[in-house]
């Protein structure tokens, strides 16, 4: 029986290996350069690995010119070149991926909920910029080294994960940047099933002069990084900030209070030419109200005179005229037309002392006259009064308690001489006419003053007549207590008299005299009692008193 060869066992194929127990994860393919490790370990041949990924990032060139690009935009950054840009290079950066999602299983024990498979619980409610830092769904950094300083690892993670590459070109030098230990505790429930993951960004250096900086490049030419600004041009712009700050400064400098001094002083400068306009036609009209009051007081004089020679029978025609001009004066009228212009005579001085404080002018202040300045008509017809109620008490006082009866009133027309007229006083016997008028004035209180003679004025011995039967009217200041302010008082009557009579040709004289009374100022001769009264209107409108006196 022949014997069959033997077999070789070791020719034989090999038996079938059991099928493996499905585990309980699913396990990471490994990875080329693990397999070609283990290969090498176990002495046998593998299979042709698969080739990489091809680069799709830029040229080192490129990225040369592009920080050159982006370097140089910034106004306030030294300017650089392509020479500047060196050490480029990749990095690799490790993510630890979200877990893949379970299958559903058909196993009873799985039914069991355990507490990983519970679900999450509601994430609470946060604040808008804590919201991207707690997205979930995405790779999270697994590193915690701060590689280029001035970098932050939040920063460069956004980068990576917005602008990375999946693969790293073969001719540039590749850094990987560390595991964090702490970073991979911190998962907690979301570190199970976490599978490593890694993405690349570009890295280059910058010289810029004394400074020297490092960056980051992504995809779509996006730079992470710092540029080397410029001393030069960073003191340039603080030097213009600065002036342009003084400036602002003083702009708002308080500044409004001189444009209101100016203010001021211009509403006051105008408020003067106001004030000064004001007072012009303030003394134009003063004068031609001085004017009305004067016209209305010689008619309102030539009334009251015609009225008193018609009623009083037992005075003398002289004194009846000068009775009558003094009524005409004591007129409510006549008191009203004086008081409205010595009124306006005075707005002008107002207006004008407040256009002068208005203008600030500092002027001097006037030499005071001799007499006392102008006397207010109030003050006038209060003295008016009280002289005479002195002269009726000295008349009451000089009468007998047996006075003779009144003799019969002389005929309108007789008129007593002059020489008996000028002996009357001399005589020791009142004459009729002394006595009627003394009669007169003791029935009549209530006149408005008591006539003044000739003699009681002193002008007897001055004046001479022109003619013997000639009637002549004469204006006789008040009393005075010295003879320098009589004489003030007929200088001043004659200026005012001069400016009346402008242009008639009449010649007046003019003397001060002493009476019982005090010295008395005169001017001399008038054509008509009218004309005399007319004047003393005019001067009692400018704060002159006088009396007119027929001899």
């Amino acid at each position: 029986m022949d014997e069959q060869p033997g077999s070789n066992d070791n020719a034989l194929p090999p038996a079938a290996a059991p099928a493996a127990a499905p585990s309980a994860a699913p396990v990471a393919a490994p990875s080329p350069a693990s397999a070609a490790a283990a290969d090498a370990s176990s002495g046998t041949a593998s299979p042709a690995a698969a080739p990489a990924a091809p680069w799709e990032g830029p040229a080192p060139d490129a990225v040369a010119w592009l920080l050159v690009n982006w370097h140089n935009k910034h106004p306030l950054a030294r300017r650089i070149g392509v020479q500047d840009v060196h050490t480029v290079g990749a990095v690799a950066l490790p993510f630890l991926a979200q877990p893949l999602p379970k299958e559903p299983s058909l196993d009873a024990a799985s039914t069991v909920a355990s507490p990983e498979d519970a679900p999450p619980a509601k994430p609470k409610r946060r604040w808008p910029w804590q919201r991207r830092k707690a997205a979930a769904g995405g790779p999270r950094r697994a590193w915690s080294d701060v590689f280029i300083p001035g970098l932050k690892p939040d920063a460069v993670a956004a980068m990576a994960l917005d602008y990375g590459f999946t693969s790293a070109p073969d001719e540039l030098p590749l850094r990987r940047v560390e595991i964090s230990n702490s970073e991979l505790e911190s998962g907690g429930a979301t570190q199970s099933g976490a599978w490593p993951m890694e993405l690349v960004l570009l890295s280059a250096a910058i010289d810029a002069g004394p400074a020297r900086t490092r960056v980051l490049v992504g995809r779509r030419d996006q730079v992470l990084g710092k540029r080397a600004l410029d001393p030069k041009r960073l003191g340039a712009v603080a030097a213009v900030a600065v002036v342009l700050l003084a400036l602002l400064l003083w702009g708002l400098w308080p500044h409004a209070a001189k444009e209101s001094d100016a203010a001021q002083s211009a509403a006051a400068a105008a408020s003067a030419a106001s004030s000064a306009s004001a007072a012009a036609g303030a003394s134009s009209a003063a004068s031609d109200a001085a004017a009305k009051a004067a016209m209305a007081a010689s008619a309102a004089a030539s009334s009251a005179a015609s009225e008193v020679d018609a009623g009083e029978s037992a005075a003398v025609p002289g004194d009846s005229a000068s009775a009558a001009a003094s009524a005409a004066m004591g007129t409510p009228a006549a008191q009203a037309a004086a008081s409205a212009a010595s009124g306006a005579a005075s707005e002008p001085s107002a207006a004008a002392s407040s256009a002068t404080a208005a203008s600030g002018a500092q002027l001097p202040l006037p030499k005071p006259r001799s007499n006392g300045g102008r006397p207010s008509l109030q003050s006038g017809v209060e003295r008016l009064k009280e002289e005479q109620a002195q002269k009726q008490a000295q008349a009451t006082q000089g009468q007998t308690p047996q006075a003779p009866a009144p003799s019969p009133a002389p005929a309108k027309d007789d008129k007593p001489s002059p020489a008996s007229t000028s002996q009357a006083p001399a005589s020791p016997s009142p004459s009729p006419q002394a006595a009627g008028a003394k009669a007169g004035t003791a029935k009549a209180p209530d006149e408005a003053e008591q006539r003044l003679a000739v003699d009681d004025a002193g002008l007897g011995k001055l004046i001479n007549r022109s003619a013997p039967g000639a009637k002549l009217v004469a204006l006789v200041g008040l009393p005075q207590k010295t003879k320098p302010e009589a004489e003030a008082q007929l200088a001043r009557m004659q200026e005012m008299v001069g400016q009346t009579l402008r242009g008639g040709g009449q010649v007046l004289s003019g003397a001060v005299f002493q009476t019982k009374e005090g010295w008395r100022a005169a001017v001399w001769p008038f054509g008509s009692r009218e004309e005399a009264q007319l004047i003393n209107a005019t001067l009692l409108a400018r704060g002159v008193r006088a009396r007119a006196v027929d001899f």
